[in-house]
Parts: structure tokens; sequence; C-alpha cells
């Protein structure tokens, strides 16, 4: 059974009203049973048996009730090929489908206007147009040629106008902007950490696009730990003790061999043995 919609319409409906109450309780009833096409059998077994299930209903009861829907014009018979079938007109339906298990009315009952032809006798059905989708895939597969190409051309860009990355300038010292940054920070002992970073930059073969910028991160981050041991202000500034493998000044030694190591050390001479 097709999904239906009863308008409120039929209230004001001069048709509807003009048959008995049982009359319309069939049209109802009919309008929840006929096809998308407004097609029903018109056999009086048929239509008692879906219009009233389980219900003993006199078949020449339907029958007078369906000669009062045909006089107000609320049914109209057909047939064809000897069998009797049921069109509801003035259907206003949305026509989602347009395949019907009964044949067509003649055109002279029939007031459906279908903009597609009726499919109810024929198993051909016509094949969509897929010109309009291959161009509009050829477009999109552009655009994203398109864009994919200007990302790259933009990625190239930003990796021509990124900072190389250098080794440790032989001149390095405390810049102005690393001196203006750590005195609005109150960041002191900036030769303490400058000598450490120094010694470790030269030890591991560090490189960086910005020296001031890694400088600044050694002391923000206080890689000599020089603010968590407490030592003396920049004048009497305690560093750690040099690494004897790699002369870098780690706090983080042990001692092995009767070396004094860093952990890098310590790790490198241990794997060894």
């Amino acid at each position: 059974m097709s999904d239906r919609i009863v308008r409120d319409e039929l209230l004001t409906s001069e048709r509807y009203w003009s048959v008995s109450i049982e009359a319309q309780r069939l049209f109802v009833h009919l309008l929840l049973n006929i096809d998308n096409l407004a097609r029903f059998s018109g056999k009086n077994y048929t239509i008692r048996s879906a219009c009233f299930p389980g219900q003993a209903v006199d078949p020449d009861k339907v029958e007078k009730l369906l000669s009062e829907l045909q006089d107000a014009d609320l049914v109209r018979f057909y047939s064809v090929d000897g069998a009797r079938f049921v069109f509801v007109p003035r259907f206003k339906q949305r026509l989602r489908y347009t395949r019907s298990d009964y044949p067509a009315p003649p055109n002279e009952i029939n007031d459906i206007v279908i903009d597609k032809p009726d499919l109810s006798r024929s198993s051909v059905r016509p094949q969509p147009d897929h010109s309009q989708t291959v161009a509009a895939e050829v477009k999109r597969s552009d655009v994203k040629r398109s864009d994919v190409m200007g990302g790259e051309s933009t990625r190239a860009r930003k990796a021509s106008t990124r900072k190389a990355k250098t080794p440790l300038p032989p001149d390095f010292a405390i810049s102005e902007r690393v001196a203006r940054w750590a005195e609005e920070r109150d960041y002191g002992q900036l030769d303490a950490y400058l000598e450490f970073f120094v010694s470790k930059a030269k030890a591991r073969g560090y490189t960086y696009a910005d020296w001031d910028e890694a400088l600044m991160g050694c002391i923000r981050e206080d890689w000599p730990e020089l603010r968590k041991t407490g030592a003396a202000p920049i004048n009497g500034a305690t560093l750690a003790p040099k690494c004897d493998g790699c002369g870098v000044r780690d706090h983080a030694r042990t001692n092995y061999a009767g070396k004094m190591l860093c952990s890098r050390c310590w790790s490198n001479a241990h794997a060894t043995h």
C-alpha cells in the first residue's frame, strides 16, 4: 500500500458531502488503497477485502455505494479486457513513481498529466543522460588540479623565503636584541648562559636559523639550571663543571672510570662496554 496524504480540502468538497456517510467512508478507504496513479481494481471482492478487511460487508451494498461515488464523480470506472478498474479523478498526490500494476484508463477519464511515459505496460526504462555528470566531474578535477598546483607553488614560495640553518657564528655574542629581551623579563647571568650555550652548541654541532632566538630559548628554559641551583649573579656566576668527554657544561654528571661525564657521554661509554 502506498503512503497517502488525505488533504483537508476534502472537507470542503461538494461532491464528498453529496454522498452518504457510508459512501464517504468507502471513498476515504479507496484513497488509502489506490496506487500512485489513482488506479485500483474494480472487482467487488477486492474492494471489500482491501477497504473493509475482516468485515462481513454485503457485496450488493458495496455496489450501491460505488454507484453513489460514481454519480458524484468521485470515482470513475473503466474496463480493460473485460475486467473492471477504478480511477479516482482530481488526484493531487505527488507522483514519486509512475509505475502501476493496473492498466491505464482511457484518455477521456484520465486527468493525470505525466511528464514521462507510462511504464505500467513496459519494462523499458529511459536511460539517464550522463553528459552533464561527466562535464561536472571534469570541471571538479580541473579545480582540484589547480588547487594542488596552487598549493605546491605556495609551499615552494614559503620554502624559498624560509631562512636556512647555519653553524654557530665565530663572533657570536650577546646582542642588543637578547639583552633587551632579558632585561624585560628580569633574566640575569647572561654571560654564564652564553658560555654554556656556546660550549654545548660547539660540542653537539647545533645549527639554527636564528641564533639569538636559540640563545633566548636556552635562557628561558634555563639549560644550565643556574636559576634552579641558585648560583651567584652575573659577575660571580657559578657554572656547571665541564664534561671530561665532550667539554659541555652539564649538571647531569656521572663519575665513570675516574672521569666526570655528562649523561650523553656516559651513555655512549656505557654502550661500548
